[in-house]
């Protein structure tokens, strides 16, 4: 793993770790984040996807097993592989000591090859990982 991507990821988790959700939605108790799925959230630009994220993770409780990773964050922009998306999982599972994790990925679209990571990913998924795009 590139120790140039864990460094990266470490200091905007770091940032990450308090965050303003606004005011929770009234949907929040109909969220159910499945194990056999991918969580999509769409929404037109600006709509507050980013936030609803967030939000869901402060409603169901699970900060301490989440990864939120912004894309659009621009510390990224050299970096944004699918070796990536994988230096997240490996730095959550390995040295988080998180194997029951979740992953928030907000505008992955910007992710170079990131379908073919999930693709490969939607035939191995542990069942222990959840994903949210």
């Amino acid at each position: 793993m590139d120790e140039k991507y864990i460094q990266v990821v470490k200091k905007i988790l770091a940032e990450e770790a308090d965050w303003e959700t606004g005011i929770p939605r009234d949907s929040l108790p109909c969220i159910e984040l499945r194990r056999d799925l991918v969580t999509v959230i769409q929404g037109v630009r600006r709509c507050g996807k980013s936030v609803f994220m967030k939000q869901i993770i402060d409603y169901l409780q699970i900060k301490d097993r989440s990864l939120y990773i912004d894309f659009e964050d621009p510390r990224l922009s050299n970096i944004l592989d699918n070796h990536l998306l994988d230096a997240i999982v490996s730095y959550q599972e390995g040295e988080l000591g998180i194997k029951n994790g979740y992953y928030f990925f907000d505008e992955i679209r910007n992710v170079d090859m990131w379908e073919k990571w999930q693709s490969k990913r939607d035939t191995s998924l542990s069942v222990d990982q959840i994903l949210v795009f």
